[in-house]
């Protein structure tokens, strides 16, 4: 059909452009370039265009018959409030199994992804484990997401504080330079994960807390070890993630820390502690000093920057009896061992292979009611809660 015939078929059924164009099944604008003939029509349109034009040619159509929209508000109109209703619960059946079949397609999606999260873990991490602990060696990362969640009683933590300067250059050396004086008896194994500015080891101890948060039980308690030059980022961070921050206690290493001249001794560290949620008063738990005394020794100090094994006892006090403890960062295991001389129970996570080797070591040991001295030796559990005098210590587990 040529141009002509299109317009002289839309004026003789007194038709407009649009709705010529709903007959055909185009825009009104395709049935302006047609008239126009800037466009030919596609061979299923003329066919609609010359059925159309039989129909006007043998006699003139009633509108219900030719034009589509009048047809359908007639077939609307038709329709009783039965149907409507009908018509309504056939659509609301339909959107119910489509929310239904998504449902079930994002559990699915989602028990694959654990599944592939447990798969790694297992891959990337071996574990070792007693009657009362458990100790992953692995990046916790791929560990702690797979962790049962509101499984624990107590979050006891001592991330790398990425301290030991003030400046970028100072915090960027080797941890042993940083933690260990030029004289020490023994030198220890370097780790990584302390060299992060300050906004840097922020982010990245929200991201730790936050991930270690999902597997507490509700009024689970926290205690996570800091310095002075990280202290603000800490605080930060502990609520961030999500946590109840009511106190900090303080470590004090006696005068046996290392002296600046002409300053004051930097012989403390503290301890940011709190609980998920509210903290009930009625634990089975004593009225524990906010301030420990104890000295770090040579013979009980198997990190570079370990912690005494009396503080470690300290803070498992803090946890409810004969509660399950996680530490992500388990270092040498000292966690694990206070947990343990406590009557609790302890899992954690550790990533250098040279520590995770100290820390089994040590937790066997402490689950048979003894501590591991430095060099493989023995000790008595009493042995480990006298302060005596030792090397000077700086940050860490």
């Amino acid at each position: 059909m040529n141009p002509l015939d299109i317009r002289a078929l839309r004026l003789g059924l007194k038709y407009t452009q649009a709705r010529l164009g709903l007959w055909v099944g185009v825009h009104a604008s395709s049935v302006g370039r047609w008239e126009r003939g800037r466009h030919r029509p596609r061979a299923r349109h003329i066919d609609r265009l010359r059925e159309l034009q039989q129909h006007a040619q043998s006699e003139t159509p009633g509108e219900a018959e030719t034009d589509p929209v009048l047809r359908r508000r007639e077939t609307a109109s038709d329709r009783g409030p039965a149907k409507r209703n009908a018509a309504k619960r056939n659509v609301a059946k339909r959107n119910a199994a489509k929310r239904n079949e998504l449902k079930r397609s994002t559990a699915k999606q989602i028990a694959t992804i654990r599944a592939a999260l447990s798969a790694r873990a297992t891959s990337a991490s071996t574990v070792e484990h007693g009657d009362r602990w458990e100790l992953h060696h692995g990046d916790l990362f791929d560990v702690v997401p797979t962790l049962p969640p509101a499984h624990f009683d107590a979050l006891i933590v001592d991330l790398p504080y990425s301290s030991g300067g003030l400046h970028i250059g100072t915090r960027q050396q080797t941890t042993h330079r940083k933690y260990q004086g030029a004289r020490i008896q023994h030198r220890r194994q370097d780790f990584d994960g302390d060299q992060r500015d300050q906004l840097s080891f922020r982010t990245w101890a929200t991201d730790v807390l936050r991930l270690s948060y999902r597997t507490l039980k509700r009024s689970a308690v926290f205690a996570t070890f800091i310095d002075w030059r990280q202290l603000a980022p800490m605080i930060l961070a502990v609520q961030c993630a999500g946590f109840t921050l009511r106190g900090i206690a303080v470590w004090d290493k006696s005068e046996a820390a290392r002296p600046t001249p002409g300053r004051f001794r930097a012989q403390c560290e503290y301890i940011l502690w709190g609980s998920k949620g509210e903290l009930p008063g009625a634990r089975g738990v004593p009225v524990l000093p906010g301030v420990l005394r104890s000295v770090v020794r040579a013979s009980d100090k198997h990190h570079l920057t370990g912690k005494p094994t009396a503080v470690m006892r300290w803070l498992a006090q803090f946890v409810t009896p004969g509660g399950k403890i996680l530490d992500p960062c388990a270092g040498s295991g000292t966690t694990g061992v206070g947990a343990l001389l406590e009557g609790r129970a302890f899992v954690g996570v550790e990533q250098d292979g040279h520590y995770a080797r100290v820390a089994a070591a040590r937790l066997r040991a402490a689950e048979q009611g003894r501590v591991m001295e430095a060099g493989g030796r023995r000790g008595s559990s009493a042995g480990a809660v006298e302060g005596l005098q030792g090397e000077a210590a700086g940050g860490g587990r």
